[in-house]
């Protein structure tokens, strides 16, 4: 389930997404996209499998409370890779990649990927089993323990590749 608004075709040089939609909220709980994010409709719906199987029982398992919006640190964005100027392009650049910095939850509380990750207690482990998990969903899971591109959130794509790689 997704709330969601179709957008034209976009297409700018080896960019582009022929039926990209202004993706709202994901999953059963309607969980908010803030800001809202451009991508694909494969995306959408494995962001809603990944909110339904992957964040929302996290969440209840190692925080007791609901996630009702997330932080969308980057979607869309014809680009290449971690921002290069040489090198492939990134999955962000067919709206097939989300970046997700922050957590937000029913009780007013945030977790923050780049602030939790190492942080010990509840917030981290919900993070570590959301991380673990999500390479379940997704073809490409990048964290904190990545690289330095990434030490600030969930990178998450679908792109097509014989096995996932989860780091």
């Amino acid at each position: 389930m997704a709330v969601y608004d179709p957008k034209p075709a976009i297409s700018k040089g080896a960019c582009g997404v022929a039926r990209p939609v202004l993706l709202r909220a994901f999953g059963e709980a309607k969980i908010k996209m803030a800001p809202v994010a451009t991508v694909n409709c494969n995306l959408t719906a494995a962001l809603a499998k990944w909110a339904d199987q992957v964040v929302a029982p996290a969440a209840r398992r190692h925080l007791g409370v609901g996630v009702v919006s997330v932080r969308n640190m980057a979607s869309y964005a014809c680009r290449r890779r971690n921002n290069s100027k040489k090198g492939r392009i990134s999955e962000h650049a067919f709206a097939n990649a989300m970046d997700i910095g922050t957590f937000n939850l029913a009780n007013g509380d945030k977790v923050s990927v780049q602030k939790s990750w190492r942080a010990g207690g509840a917030k981290q482990a919900f993070l570590r089993e959301v991380h673990k998990k999500s390479c379940g969903v997704f073809k490409t899971v990048l964290g904190p323990n990545s690289d330095r591109f990434h030490y600030s959130h969930f990178h998450l794509d679908l792109a097509k590749r014989r096995s996932t790689y989860c780091r």
